[in-house]
Protein backbone atom coordinates (compact mmCIF):
# COMPACT_ATOMS: atom_id res chain seq x y z
CA UNK A 1 0.00 0.00 0.00
CA UNK A 2 2.87 2.36 0.77
CA UNK A 3 3.96 2.33 -2.90
CA UNK A 4 0.62 3.90 -3.90
CA UNK A 5 1.03 6.67 -1.31
CA UNK A 6 4.72 7.62 -1.22
CA UNK A 7 5.62 10.93 -2.88
CA UNK A 8 1.96 11.83 -3.49
CA UNK A 9 -0.42 14.22 -1.70
CA UNK A 10 -1.72 11.12 0.12
CA UNK A 11 1.64 10.82 1.90
CA UNK A 12 1.38 14.44 3.06
CA UNK A 13 -2.15 13.84 4.33
CA UNK A 14 -1.06 10.68 6.13
CA UNK A 15 1.82 12.52 7.86
CA UNK A 16 -0.46 15.42 8.80
CA UNK A 17 -2.98 13.03 10.30
CA UNK A 18 -0.39 11.08 12.29
CA UNK A 19 0.91 14.39 13.66
CA UNK A 20 -2.62 15.37 14.73
CA UNK A 21 -3.09 12.09 16.60
CA UNK A 22 0.45 11.94 17.96
CA UNK A 23 2.03 15.42 18.08
CA UNK A 24 5.54 14.06 18.57
CA UNK A 25 5.49 12.48 15.06
CA UNK A 26 6.76 14.64 12.19
CA UNK A 27 6.92 12.10 9.40
CA UNK A 28 6.58 8.42 8.56
CA UNK A 29 8.56 6.44 6.00
CA UNK A 30 9.06 2.87 4.90
CA UNK A 31 12.66 1.71 4.73
CA UNK A 32 14.20 -1.50 3.39
CA UNK A 33 15.48 -3.90 6.02
CA UNK A 34 17.20 -6.90 4.47
CA UNK A 35 14.62 -8.79 2.41
CA UNK A 36 11.70 -7.00 4.09
CA UNK A 37 10.76 -3.45 5.04
CA UNK A 38 10.22 -1.53 8.23
CA UNK A 39 8.17 1.53 9.10
CA UNK A 40 10.17 4.32 10.69
CA UNK A 41 9.22 7.66 12.20
CA UNK A 42 10.87 11.05 12.43
CA UNK A 43 10.06 12.42 15.88
CA UNK A 44 10.21 16.11 16.80
CA UNK A 45 13.53 16.95 18.42
CA UNK A 46 15.12 13.64 17.40
CA UNK A 47 17.95 13.36 14.90
CA UNK A 48 17.63 9.64 14.22
CA UNK A 49 14.50 7.82 13.03
CA UNK A 50 12.83 5.29 15.31
CA UNK A 51 10.86 2.15 14.52
CA UNK A 52 7.11 2.62 14.63
CA UNK A 53 6.98 -0.55 16.74
CA UNK A 54 8.77 1.32 19.56
CA UNK A 55 5.81 3.72 19.82
CA UNK A 56 3.20 1.17 20.87
CA UNK A 57 0.26 -0.66 19.36
CA UNK A 58 -1.93 2.44 18.98
CA UNK A 59 0.49 4.24 16.66
CA UNK A 60 0.93 1.11 14.55
CA UNK A 61 -2.86 0.61 14.34
CA UNK A 62 -3.56 4.25 13.41
CA UNK A 63 -0.84 4.14 10.74
CA UNK A 64 -2.25 0.95 9.24
CA UNK A 65 -5.82 2.21 9.16
CA UNK A 66 -4.81 5.60 7.78
CA UNK A 67 -2.67 3.97 5.08
CA UNK A 68 -5.55 1.70 4.12
CA UNK A 69 -7.99 4.63 3.99
CA UNK A 70 -5.87 6.70 1.61
CA UNK A 71 -4.89 3.66 -0.49
CA UNK A 72 -8.35 2.42 -1.51
CA UNK A 73 -9.51 5.45 -3.51
CA UNK A 74 -12.91 4.78 -5.04
CA UNK A 75 -13.28 1.55 -3.09
CA UNK A 76 -14.48 0.11 0.18
CA UNK A 77 -12.68 -0.13 3.51
CA UNK A 78 -13.79 -2.76 6.02
CA UNK A 79 -12.53 -2.35 9.59
CA UNK A 80 -13.31 -4.89 12.30
CA UNK A 81 -13.09 -3.74 15.92
CA UNK A 82 -12.09 -0.24 14.81
CA UNK A 83 -11.23 0.82 18.37
CA UNK A 84 -8.62 -1.90 18.93
CA UNK A 85 -5.35 -0.33 20.01
CA UNK A 86 -6.78 3.21 19.97
CA UNK A 87 -6.81 5.17 23.20
CA UNK A 88 -10.15 6.90 23.69
CA UNK A 89 -8.35 10.27 23.59
CA UNK A 90 -7.41 9.85 19.90
CA UNK A 91 -10.70 8.38 18.70
CA UNK A 92 -12.30 11.73 17.82
CA UNK A 93 -9.23 12.76 15.82
CA UNK A 94 -9.12 9.35 14.17
CA UNK A 95 -12.78 9.50 13.12
CA UNK A 96 -12.42 13.08 11.82
CA UNK A 97 -9.57 11.89 9.63
CA UNK A 98 -11.39 8.77 8.48
CA UNK A 99 -14.52 10.73 7.55
CA UNK A 100 -12.43 13.35 5.71
CA UNK A 101 -10.36 10.70 3.91
CA UNK A 102 -13.50 8.79 2.93
CA UNK A 103 -14.96 11.96 1.43
CA UNK A 104 -11.78 13.09 -0.32
CA UNK A 105 -10.87 9.70 -1.77
CA UNK A 106 -14.45 8.48 -2.34
CA UNK A 107 -14.11 5.52 0.03
CA UNK A 108 -17.07 3.79 1.59
CA UNK A 109 -16.16 2.75 5.13
CA UNK A 110 -17.77 -0.03 7.13
CA UNK A 111 -16.43 -0.20 10.68
CA UNK A 112 -17.53 -2.68 13.33
CA UNK A 113 -17.24 -1.94 17.04
CA UNK A 114 -18.58 -2.78 20.48
CA UNK A 115 -17.18 0.42 21.96
CA UNK A 116 -19.52 3.21 23.01
CA UNK A 117 -16.50 5.60 22.90
CA UNK A 118 -15.99 4.71 19.22
CA UNK A 119 -19.70 5.19 18.47
CA UNK A 120 -19.72 8.62 20.15
CA UNK A 121 -16.54 9.71 18.35
CA UNK A 122 -18.01 8.56 15.02
CA UNK A 123 -21.25 10.46 15.61
CA UNK A 124 -19.37 13.62 16.57
CA UNK A 125 -17.10 13.45 13.51
CA UNK A 126 -20.08 13.04 11.19
CA UNK A 127 -22.04 15.88 12.82
CA UNK A 128 -19.11 18.27 12.31
CA UNK A 129 -19.35 17.85 8.52
CA UNK A 130 -22.30 18.85 6.41
CA UNK A 131 -20.90 17.27 3.22
CA UNK A 132 -21.01 13.68 4.46
CA UNK A 133 -23.63 11.41 5.90
CA UNK A 134 -22.67 8.87 8.50
CA UNK A 135 -24.95 6.01 9.42
CA UNK A 136 -24.83 3.85 12.49
CA UNK A 137 -26.27 0.38 12.06
CA UNK A 138 -26.80 -1.68 15.18
CA UNK A 139 -27.30 -5.42 14.82
CA UNK A 140 -29.44 -7.19 17.41
CA UNK A 141 -31.11 -10.52 18.01
CA UNK A 142 -34.92 -10.36 17.85
CA UNK A 143 -37.15 -13.43 17.84
CA UNK A 144 -34.25 -15.66 16.81
CA UNK A 145 -33.13 -13.47 13.92
CA UNK A 146 -30.53 -10.77 13.45
CA UNK A 147 -32.16 -7.43 12.70
CA UNK A 148 -30.54 -4.12 11.80
CA UNK A 149 -31.53 -0.82 13.36
CA UNK A 150 -30.24 2.17 11.39
CA UNK A 151 -29.64 5.54 13.05
CA UNK A 152 -29.24 8.85 11.23
CA UNK A 153 -26.86 11.56 12.43
CA UNK A 154 -29.79 13.37 14.06
CA UNK A 155 -30.85 10.23 15.90
CA UNK A 156 -27.26 9.64 17.02
CA UNK A 157 -27.07 13.20 18.34
CA UNK A 158 -30.37 12.80 20.19
CA UNK A 159 -29.14 9.54 21.71
CA UNK A 160 -25.94 11.24 22.87
CA UNK A 161 -27.88 14.12 24.45
CA UNK A 162 -30.29 11.80 26.25
CA UNK A 163 -27.79 9.08 27.17
CA UNK A 164 -29.49 6.38 25.09
CA UNK A 165 -27.28 3.41 24.18
CA UNK A 166 -27.13 2.70 20.42
CA UNK A 167 -24.38 0.15 20.04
Amino acid sequence: MWASVVLTPKEQQLNKFLGECFPEIERVAVSPLGSSTRVILKLKGSLAPVSIRSMGEGVWRVFGLALAAVSVSGGTLLIDEVETGLHYSVQSTFWRFLVAAAQEFQVQVFAATHSSDAVRAFAKACQERTDVEGRLISLRQWKGQVVAAEYSEEEQQFAEETGKELR
